[in-house]
């Protein structure tokens, strides 16, 4: 029987923490310090205790752990829509308890157990099932760096948001002081990368903001990725990033010319133009002044088709004079007011953190299959190394310093230091990442879990990619590039038809929202300034965010501001702290100003040249 609960349990994990699973399974985790001993309690259940300090201390009562944990439990109640991190489990009474009263009202649970050998012998005590009532559920088993890493990075979206709580289980004191330092040391790297995201989001927002709204009009004119689905149906797509292994696989991509739907990144565009290698489309998504960068020294002949991420700089998009694809945003709502472009279904595009993804994105919706990885290594060289592929404007030396884990990217003058992941190597070896190309890889692998597509990575270099067949360039392109495809299907299309009237109309009237809005912004602080009670700046709030309008239409640019005022906290100050209330408020109606007297012109701007 326990070991038909077992099985259940580790059903239940490879479910949702497939590589746990996989370790448990095939005694791949450490032991760790502690080994528990386990008793038959009065109430039919286990108890356990270990030994700590030549002394036996028990983890849960010896009598009735279930009861004692439910009323645990009970008095643990969480901070309203906080990310919780549980330290410890023992054998999951208390936890698995709590989650049962409170995993539904906290946005995500971290449940942490230093020692392992606690966590793989609870698999035969307790029924693991009720933690899926948790929104949102990680499981850090040992004191794994790495693991750490990864359930940090599956939840920074509410990490930056919400408060990390931490809940410590009552028997703490079984654990080692080293236990306690490897949680300081990683929950500081947390830190770090959450005011990293933040300062991104402060100092990108308003220019990513702007070159979306000025691209509208290049929007108009080009095919929704809805307009291009299935398009290459049944054919090879060879998604070419710039990773180092792509210097050398050159001569071999020459050979799929014709024969293969290529995907050229933007990093990648440059390096294929100079070798002779015309792609059908380059794929566009960084809005930095860098990316842009790469679009000045290209060769003078025509440019391939275009797929682009509205938030590119709009000098990239005058570039190309033939046919564009435009990838809605991630932040697209304000396109619902804009009734000439509404989005289907097939064109809001799964989620990308990079450009290689946003064209995996779209083989996929073209039909593409199979699809063909080069140049998507993702990681860098174990000691030093170019960060790219020879021409690129991004390419880089990089320095990996194992012992602290930092990696060092170095181009002329200017030297960048990050913290540093390891990962596995499509060769079994161990290699630094960037934090952001860890996210992409997560990604990744969760998108080809779901495609219906083929996927070959043919970089023969980089990072193991889970899901994919791993060939040599040359051989996917001998095996699958066969036949020649029809790229004129694409270009020799009519430009699609948009009521352009209507569109203008809209953005005018999206315009004049926004004018609005400032202009109550504008009288709230004027309000406050004169001493008006709180309940006037709330009137006015609310007036603003009504149907949350605003934050549609600069979504980017408020995105910041988005997360400072979801935290819980920020609205309800005590009513001792008046003072920082209006403070607060002050802060709010100064930003929401600023932001639609800087942005309400541009959309005016953008609804003259639609019909131009």
């Amino acid at each position: 029987m326990k070991h038909n609960l077992r099985a259940s349990n580790l059903e239940f994990l490879a479910g949702r923490f497939g590589a746990l699973a996989e370790r448990i399974e095939a005694h791949q985790i450490y032991p760790g310090e502690l080994r528990p001993t386990l008793t038959m309690c009065e109430s039919g259940v286990h108890t356990a205790s270990v030994s700590v300090r030549r002394r036996d201390v028990f983890l849960h009562s010896r009598y009735d752990p279930v009861r004692e944990a439910k009323r645990w439990a009970a008095a643990q109640t969480p901070p309203a829509g906080a990310v919780v991190l549980i330290l410890g489990w023992g054998l999951g009474y208390h936890v698995l308890e709590w989650v049962k009263a409170h995993g539904g009202k906290v946005e995500a649970v971290i449940v942490f157990e230093p020692e392992p050998e606690l966590f793989k012998t609870s698999l035969f005590c307790v029924d693991l099932r009720p933690l899926g009532e948790a929104k949102r559920l990680e499981v850090i088993i040992g004191c794994d760096e790495r693991a750490f890493e990864r359930s940090m990075q599956n939840l920074i979206e509410p990490l930056l948001a919400c408060d990390l709580s931490l809940l410590p289980l009552p028997f703490m004191d079984v654990y080692s002081p080293a236990i306690f330092e490897f949680l300081k040391k990683n929950l500081q790297a947390l830190q770090q990368r959450r005011e990293g995201i933040l300062r991104y989001m402060e100092e990108t927002g308003a220019r990513r903001q702007e070159q979306i709204i000025r691209n509208i009009p290049a929007a108009v004119e080009s095919f929704s990725p809805s307009e291009v689905k299935g398009l290459a149906a049944g054919q090879p797509g060879i998604i070419v990033a710039a990773g180092p292994s792509l210097d050398r696989n050159l001569e071999d991509l020459a050979e799929a010319q014709g024969s293969a739907w290529i995907f050229a990144v933007d990093t990648s565009l440059s390096t294929l133009m100079e070798h002779g290698i015309d792609a059908p489309f380059a794929v566009v998504k960084d809005p930095t002044e860098l990316n842009r960068s790469h679009f000045e020294g290209l060769p003078d002949r025509p440019l391939p088709g275009l797929i682009f991420d509205p938030q590119i700089s709009p000098d990239i998009c005058a570039r190309f004079t033939g046919p564009k694809i435009c990838m809605p945003n991630r932040n697209h709502d304000w396109r619902r007011y804009i009734e000439g472009l509404p989005l289907s279904g097939d064109d809001a595009l799964p989620h990308s953190t990079n450009v290689a993804l946003a064209a995996f994105n779209m083989a996929v919706l073209m039909g593409c299959d199979p699809i063909v990885f080069a140049g998507l290594d993702l990681c860098f060289a174990r000691e030093e190394g170019p960060s790219h592929a020879a021409g690129g404007a991004l390419r880089s030396e990089t320095f990996y310093e194992p012992d602290q884990r930092t990696l060092t990217y170095r181009r002329g003058d200017a030297q960048d230091v990050i913290q540093a992941i390891e990962v596995e190597g499509v060769d079994g070896g161990r290699y630094p990442t960037s934090p952001n190309f860890y996210e992409s890889l997560r990604l990744l692998e969760r998108l080809i879990q779901d495609a219906p597509a083929r996927c070959i990575d043919a970089s023969e270099g980089g990072v193991r990619i889970r899901g994919t067949e791993s060939m040599t360039l040359r051989e996917a392109i001998r095996t699958f590039c066969t036949k020649p495809i029809d790229a004129g299907a694409f270009f020799e299309r009519e430009r699609p038809e948009r009521n352009r009237t209507k569109i203008q109309k809209d953005l005018i009237a999206v315009a004049e929202h926004i004018e609005h809005c400032g202009q109550t912004a504008r009288c709230a602080l004027r309000e406050l300034e004169e001493g008006a009670a709180l309940d006037h700046a709330r009137k006015a709030r609310g007036e603003i965010e009504e149907g949350h309008r605003l934050y549609h239409e600069l979504q980017t640019a408020l995105e910041r501001l988005l997360v400072e005022i979801s935290r819980p906290s920020f609205w309800d100050a005590p009513p001792d702290q008046a003072d920082e209330q209006r403070r607060r408020c002050r802060a709010y109606f100064e930003r929401i100003e600023q932001a639609c007297a800087h942005f309400a012109p541009i959309y005016r701007q953008s609804a003259r040249r639609v019909n131009l």
